[in-house]
């Protein structure tokens, strides 16, 4: 078991810290810490490896049966991919860090961009030249 071992390796270290050693002794002491730490490392690996085994033999298995939600579950779980939460910049150029400051950011953004002033110049799409007709061409192709 993975824990066990890492207690043991922290007793160790525990170890060389107390009361007066020699310099063999402190030495024994570290020779002992290296060999249980790469102990340590292969073992969480290993571990770690087959935590992604039984991942993908549950992936496996919900595809199978046609659960895609189990399999875009197990695939956010084994990527580490979280929800991104929304950002919006502040007028003064750092980041919104609440909800109030980021609800206020929208309605200032949105308040600036709806509200305009009227055009200066407007155009009459209705009747403004009755006659015209534009030059398109109806013959086939």
């Amino acid at each position: 078991m993975t824990r066990g071992r890492l207690s043991t390796r922290k007793r160790i270290k525990q170890r060389k810290s107390q009361g007066q050693l020699t310099k063999e002794q402190v030495a024994d002491i570290e020779q002992e810490y290296r060999v249980k730490d790469k102990e340590v490392k292969r073992r969480c690996m290993k571990d770690k490896q087959q935590w992604y085994d039984s991942k993908a033999g549950e992936a496996e298995k919900a595809a199978t049966e046609g659960d895609h939600k189990t399999v875009c579950r197990i695939v956010k779980e084994v990527t580490g991919q979280q929800k991104q939460s929304q950002q919006a910049k502040m007028t003064n150029g750092k980041f919104a860090r609440t909800h109030d400051e980021l609800v206020k950011r929208w309605q200032e953004h949105f308040q600036s961009m709806l509200n305009c002033l009227e055009p200066t110049v407007t155009h009459d799409w209705i009747g403004n030249q009755p006659g015209l007709q534009l030059p398109v061409n109806t013959d086939s192709i």
